[in-house]
């Protein structure tokens, strides 16, 4: 690669959509009549000439009225060539579904899987932006309402001309080891080996910056983790720390190591994690699905949208914070291999845990150090990183189809379409779904059909970033979103497997996600698993009842985040997946390496693209229903039944001296269990002839969840204002309910002074209150939904 390289710049077109362009050449002729008429000849003629050009201006007026209306407005009428002319009044239902379902298929996913992963294409480069031009292209062929949004936002690179590098230095100096990047080519494709943006793997948002010293093994990096160290006598203090990655956020991990006084980072993921459990390394990709041991994980060390922005969107004129300020890590961080960590833990000394090990081979012990044994105890490891931070500008593409009873309801689906390689899996599993389900819809649209809610096909920049393009979409719009969005559903990462079906989702939503996978045939052709919710079942059974799916509470890891967190709508992460790692990990093997391509998916996930369209048929009907249906299918009893659930998780030691904040949520949550119910029971009694009423009740039902999202919340990030479902700040919890009060009460039991501990005491009786009245907020939306009594 020549010098001067820069993230994105190419020296020539690298893409196939660099070749396209808007320029359409078109070539006028001047054709002479034969014979001049004779009619426009004399006074008579300009009568007549006058006449024509009235009759041919108000032609083009109603013909521009009807263009206008077919392509920008959406279709009122049956097209001709529609199979049936009465799909526009038709209700949700089985026949619907089943006109839907006919328009998507697997060949056509798999077509456009392969079309978006063949190049890679990391935010705010020339390919991610070529690739973002041609899906806006494929949206603005349909019969939707097409619009970009561009953001200025911070965004990350490596640096060609001075590559990140990891050493093992001797006593003397000499380089021992050194990571390569640079693995083997990939399915036969040159590019591989040297695209500059394979070989030089690099962690998103990790400071420019070099360290040496000794190394200290800290596990997964959790808070428990250092603890452990530290009880064993093991400082981080001035040391390079290694961590297997897996289990919780890139970002916390180095905080975590930062607050333990590490001067240095190194992330690897460990086979236990990445390698099946009958699958030997040397015989992962291309054998098998396992990671091979020279593929790097890429990552962003931040999630929540543009750092220099929180909680505004990134336009020009936005005030921007400091980079300081901005909660970016401090310290040098780096990516390695398995093959590398292995190199550097080889001959590591220091205390051994259990809970510790892994499963690399080779004779690594998994001592956590500091350092090494004899008589290799002289050994040195060195981090150089030169990363650099850019303020770019990036693309988010939203398609809209009207809805026609209810315009200001939004049913929104979504993913991200920048990658960090190829993005087989992540995220073009997502987006060649979505793209077939704009299609399909299309072609009801054709026909005359309209949803009574407005449907939001969302292709987001920067994801892979930290959310970015989603939460700077959802920071512009925000009071035109509030209380506004009935669901968002996330289609990152769709397919990775097909054994288990996976669903992170808010209470709301539980009902209508079962009801829809009973409906949608299995893919699986073993005896019991006549539907989705089947294969749901057998793969993932709930603790309490195991003839019942089990669901999992929305997690912070992609674009659903902003929709649950800033906005408090109700969202769903449902992915196929595979679970076979010893460590029982849900990421799928080659996340964010050059491994993860088109021939990977078709290969070792889904050879025929069969799971694709039976999970792009579930989509589909959850749009149907979503849209469509008069009453909304969200069943507020789940979430009365979560909160109730979830407050006894504060029932715990040292909560009883916050007795009467206890007591106020909880009559809180009392109230709106009853109003829950007597709003269920009229709802489904409600008359569907009513129009007014109905769509008095769904805007109830729609509102409701905002309630959960004060302004006044007290959360660290102004990006995070749900009181009911947030990650935590501290980290040193598992709750993802009522993470506030949890934060403010771990925070005050570790206070030692009296001021400390007086001031925290009264942040936490805040929280409280914020929670409480946030609850009282949702029981009035359900009882009135207004301010009148």
């Amino acid at each position: 690669m020549p010098a001067g390289y820069r993230a994105g710049i190419p020296q020539q077109p690298y893409t196939k959509y660099e070749s396209d362009n808007d320029e359409i050449k078109v070539e006028y002729k001047r054709v002479d009549s034969v014979q001049r008429m004779q009619w426009f000849d004399g006074y008579k003629g300009s009568v007549l000439r006058i006449l024509v050009v009235i009759v041919i201006f108000m032609l083009g007026l109603i013909l521009g009225y009807v263009i206008r209306r077919t392509v920008r407005e959406l279709p009122l009428q049956p097209d001709a060539s529609g199979d049936d002319p009465s799909v526009k009044s038709e209700a949700f239902g089985v026949e619907l579904i089943n006109k839907l379902s006919v328009h998507i298929s697997g060949a056509s996913i798999e077509q456009n899987l392969k079309n978006y992963s063949q190049e890679v294409h990391i935010s705010g480069v020339h390919s991610n932006n070529h690739l973002g031009t041609y899906l806006r292209r494929q949206l603005q062929q349909l019969n939707l309402v097409v619009k970009e949004t561009k953001y200025n936002v911070l965004l990350s690179y490596h640096n060609w001309e001075r590559p990140n590098v990891v050493q093992l230095l001797s006593a003397n100096g000499s380089v021992i080891f050194q990571t390569e990047y640079r693995g083997p080519l990939v399915n036969g494709d040159s590019r591989s080996a040297d695209h500059p943006e394979i070989t030089q793997s690099y962690s998103a948002y990790a400071p420019n910056g070099s360290a040496e010293g000794e190394i200290v093994y800290a596990n997964y990096g959790e808070e428990k983790d250092f603890q452990l160290l530290a009880n064993k006598g093991v400082s981080c203090r001035d040391r390079i720390v290694i961590m297997r990655t897996g289990q919780i956020f890139l970002g916390q991990m180095v905080r975590h190591a930062e607050e333990n006084g590490a001067s240095a980072v190194l992330l690897y993921p460990d086979p236990s994690d990445v390698v099946d459990e009958d699958v030997e390394p040397h015989d992962a990709f291309p054998r098998t699905r396992s990671l091979p041991g020279w593929a790097t994980q890429r990552g962003s060390l931040w999630r929540f949208g543009d750092p220099l922005t929180p909680g505004f969107p990134s336009k020009e004129g936005v005030f921007r914070i400091q980079l300081k300020d901005a909660g970016l890590p401090m310290i040098p961080v780096q990516p390695i291999s398995y093959d590398d960590a292995r190199r550097l833990m080889l001959y590591m000394k220091g205390p051994v845990e259990h809970d510790f090990l892994g499963a690399l081979h080779g004779n690594v012990s998994y001592s956590m150090g500091p350092g090494y044994s004899y008589p290799q105890e002289q050994w040195k490891v060195r981090v150089e990183v030169s990363n650099d931070n850019e303020r770019r500008e990036i693309m988010n593409i939203v398609g809209f189809i009207k809805g026609s009873e209810e315009p200001d309801s939004y049913v929104v689906v979504g993913c991200h379409y920048d990658s960090w390689t190829y993005g087989g899996v992540d995220p073009s599993t997502g987006i060649a779904i979505l793209m077939e389900l704009v299609k399909a819809f299309d072609k009801l649209l054709t026909q005359g059909w309209l949803p009574q809610r407005t449907i939001v096909f969302a292709l987001w920049d920067a994801g892979e970033m930290g959310q970015v393009g989603s939460f700077e979409w959802v920071e512009e719009h925000e009071l035109m979103l509030m209380g506004h969005v009935v669901a968002y559903i996330n289609l990152d990462e769709s397919v990775s497997g097909s054994h288990i079906f996976d669903v992170e989702t808010s209470p709301l939503l539980r009902e209508l996600l079962m009801n829809a996978s009973k409906r949608v045939p299995s893919f699986v052709s073993n005896v019991g698993y006549d539907s989705l919710y089947d294969l749901w079942v057998r793969g993932s059974p709930s603790d309490n009842d195991n003839t019942k799916p089990r669901f999992f509470y929305p997690s912070p890891d992609s674009d659903h985040t902003p929709f649950l967190y800033f906005l408090g709508a109700p969202v769903v992460w449902p992915r196929l997946m595979d679970v076979k790692f010893p460590s029982h990990s849900k990421q799928y093997p080659v996340r964010h390496t050059a491994v993860d391509n088109y021939e990977y998916v078709k290969r070792f996930i889904d050879p025929t693209f069969i799971a694709h369209e039976s999970f792009a048929q579930f989509v589909g009907e959850l749009l149907l229903q979503l849209s469509t249906s008069p009453k909304l299918p969200l069943d507020v009893r789940e979430l009365a039944e979560t909160l109730e659930q979830e407050y006894n998780s504060l029932q715990q030691d040292g909560m009883e001296e916050f007795k009467s904040s206890l007591d106020n949520l909880q009559w809180a949550i009392q109230n709106f269990t009853e109003t829950a119910a007597l709003f269920y029971d009229n709802f489904q009694h409600l008359d569907l002839s009513s129009s007014r009423e109905l769509r008095l009740f769904n805007r109830r039902v729609t509102k409701l969840s905002a309630a959960f999202a004060p302004s006044n919340n007290l959360h660290a990030k102004p990006q995070i204002r749900n009181v009911l479902f947030a990650p935590s700040d501290l980290s040193s919890f598992p709750y993802s309910t009522f993470t506030g009060i949890h934060d403010a009460f771990d925070v005050y039991l570790r206070a030692t002074t009296t001021v400390d501990r007086e001031e925290t005491r009264l942040r936490l009786e805040k929280q409280f209150s914020v929670t409480t009245l946030a609850v009282q907020t949702a029981n009035r939306f359900l009882e009135t939904g207004d301010i009148m009594p």
